[in-house]
């Protein structure tokens, strides 16, 4: 390895995926990790910097190292976050066109390198850059694999692709029961080419790929929790062949440093500025507790029309209040559900301060998501709210 001044704070390398669901817990640990006295560099790109800086600026042991995002012909100019993609059919073109960005990552550990005082001790990046394995190695630097899904999702997935045939030869209706998964599952838990088959599918390479790093990588910090995930720990580290570490959930720092900074003022800004929340608090106050329902779908879940339709009803014959983030540009509500729903129901087509809904003062609300990843289920579970997820993409549905 290279050498590393003993007289230098130690100095940490952070590489989130270009998402914000895979942003967001990677800027908490990075908090977390400057707040013990580590000097911290983020890697991002152009677009994404101005997210980040908003997030870290308040910590001057966090710096930034921007490198050009590339520009390919399947995407749009200047998108640089799977926030952006129009469709989800440019998710794999996007990882692929990430994997450009290798060179110039390594002509930043090349210069941190050359400096004997900023050599990283380690680089943590997102399971969707498998390819910094590679370029770790050349200058002797360890790689962690960092996953904000949990440790049980992980599990499963390796689980699933070893009973595919079994699996394809069920109904949709017959329980499965796999090893180590402490609940039956079914079809409709799963992505269709899983339970199909489908060996062609584009997702695969890079799914090997992931995995492949991840034996190659030195180990692998997990946003979950020992009293949540901690029976499943031997598993996961036997299927990745590397030590794992749960060091979430990665959201309570942020909170804490909020809540040390400001005592007892807890969420006021945020309560003073977010319409939603003063939406939320008004509802509560007339309807009472554990009445409302919050809807919202990752930034790698594409819903059609006529699926956003089905929602849309189904929150209208609920008769709950309800909070709807809509992500489509596309879809249009059907003639007078907004006129029928008004009053009771609040469909937002803007960016959500999910953290404050979840930490609103009245316990019981229900959130529907798209996967029990641990960006949100920690929120659920440690603000005392239920969560119900949607299988979705590539995630299978576990959330019981």
């Amino acid at each position: 390895m290279a050498s590393i001044s003993t007289s230098s704070p130690p100095h940490v390398l952070i590489f989130p995926f270009m998402a914000q669901g895979h942003t967001l817990p990677l800027l908490d640990l990075s908090r977390a990790l400057a707040s013990r006295g580590t000097r911290v560099t983020i890697i991002t790109t152009p677009a994404n910097a101005p997210f980040i800086l908003s997030k870290s600026s308040t910590h001057t042991a966090i710096s930034l190292s921007i490198i050009p995002f590339p520009k390919v012909e399947e995407l749009p100019e200047g998108c640089e976050n799977v926030n952006h993609l129009p469709s989800p059919d440019l998710f794999v073109p996007f990882i692929n066109a990430a994997k450009q960005l290798k060179q110039p990552f390594e002509d930043v550990l090349k210069e941190l390198c050359d400096s004997d005082s900023t050599t990283p001790i380690c680089v943590i990046s997102d399971m969707f850059l498998p390819w910094t394995v590679d370029s770790c190695c050349l200058f002797d630097i360890p790689r962690i694999v960092f996953s904000g899904m949990g440790v049980l999702p992980s599990v499963l997935d390796r689980i699933v692709s070893l009973h595919v045939p079994c699996i394809s030869s069920l109904l949709h209706s017959e329980p499965i029961y796999l090893p180590s998964v402490p609940f039956p599952l079914n079809k409709t838990d799963f992505p269709d080419f899983v339970w199909r088959g489908d060996d062609k599918h584009p997702i695969l390479p890079i799914v090997s790929e992931i995995g492949q790093a991840e034996h190659n990588s030195w180990g692998y910090v997990v946003n979950s929790f020992e009293e949540l995930e901690g029976d499943h720990v031997a598993a996961f580290e036997n299927q990745k062949g590397t030590k794992a570490w749960l060091v979430g959930p990665l959201l309570l720092h942020d909170q804490s440093e909020k809540d040390s900074m400001n005592p007892g003022s807890k969420n006021v800004d945020q309560k003073q500025f977010s319409p939603c929340i003063k939406w939320l608090d008004q509802k509560m106050e007339g309807a009472g507790p554990g009445t409302v329902i919050y809807v919202a779908f990752g930034s790698q879940s594409y819903m059609t029309d006529s699926q956003m339709e089905e929602i849309a009803l189904g929150l209208e014959m609920a008769g709950q209040p309800f909070i709807w983030v809509v992500r489509s540009r596309t879809w249009v509500p059907p003639v007078g559900w907004e006129d029928r729903i008004k009053g009771r129901g609040l469909a937002i087509r803007d960016w959500v301060d999910q953290r404050g809904i979840l930490e609103a003062r009245t316990p019981g609300n229900w959130w529907v998501s798209d996967s029990l990843w641990m960006e949100f289920s920690a929120g659920g579970l440690v603000n005392g709210r239920a969560t119900i997820g949607l299988a979705y993409g590539s995630r299978a549905r576990i959330e019981r």
